[in-house]
């Protein structure tokens, strides 16, 4: 893990964990293939989705 240098304390800094993923991640394929099921049609926590 890389030493992250100090900074200014009085500055927010908002960053996404998709920054530090690289583009051939086999993560990216993972989310892509969740985010195309049916959860509904596979009976799965329908009781979540209603």
């Amino acid at each position: 893990m890389h030493h992250i240098a100090e900074g200014c304390r009085h500055q927010m800094e908002i960053s996404s964990l998709d920054f530090n993923i690289d583009t051939e991640n086999v993560v990216r394929f993972i989310d892509a293939f969740i985010c195309k099921l049916d959860f509904v049609k596979l009976k799965f926590g329908e009781e979540l989705l209603a």
